[in-house]
């Protein structure tokens, strides 16, 4: 697995430039043992993202001296931070559907977001967003497993169901689904 590992800025940072430019700066892993440096990073919070696995594989958990650090982050204060650990899997969840308005037709090109539980929705690496086809159809692939919810909006909400306060208009109408090796919402 080749994968490329970044550290995205989280809350106030996510605007600043040179935050935003260490977000940008994706380094590849190294095929043979996973190792990875992000060089020159800035104190801050930050959130480890992973781009390039297959879609059969999902990341576990991001550990720190052993401790997870998933949902909560990766703080770096003024001195080099202790090895960071992405632990991947295979096994990864996909999860297909149908996407229909209220009288039954279905809708093309929805925004259709999975959403974790609650309890871990400060993780924006546990949401996936895809568009449905021409039918509306969707899926979506490289689930870790677990519990989530399935909303559908025709409108691109662009980022809005990260907000709380937004997901909660539309609690009411999202789709529980448990998702484990493969998943259908008809």
């Amino acid at each position: 697995v080749t994968a490329r590992v970044s550290l995205g800025p989280e809350g106030s940072e996510v605007k600043v430039p040179v935050y935003q430019g260490i977000g940008l700066r994706a380094v590849v892993a190294d095929p043979k043992d996973g190792a990875f440096m992000v060089p020159a990073v800035t104190s801050g919070q930050f959130r480890v993202v992973t781009q390039g696995l297959p879609p059969e594989v999902y990341v576990a958990d991001v550990l720190q001296a052993g401790v997870s650090i998933y949902d909560s982050g990766l703080t770096v204060a003024g001195k080099t931070p202790d090895l960071i650990e992405v632990v991947l899997r295979s096994g990864s969840a996909t999860v297909a559907g149908t996407v229909r308005d209220a009288t039954g037709k279905t809708m093309a090109n929805a925004t259709v977001v999975l959403v974790p539980p609650a309890s871990r929705r400060g993780n924006r690496s546990l949401y996936k967003t895809v568009s449905t086809d021409q039918v509306g159809r969707f899926m979506i692939r490289g689930i870790a497993p677990g519990n989530y919810q399935v909303f559908a909006w025709q409108r691109d909400p662009e980022g809005a169901y990260y907000n709380e306060r937004f997901l909660s208009r539309y609690l009411h109408r999202g789709r529980s689904v448990y998702v484990n090796q493969e998943s259908t919402i008809p």
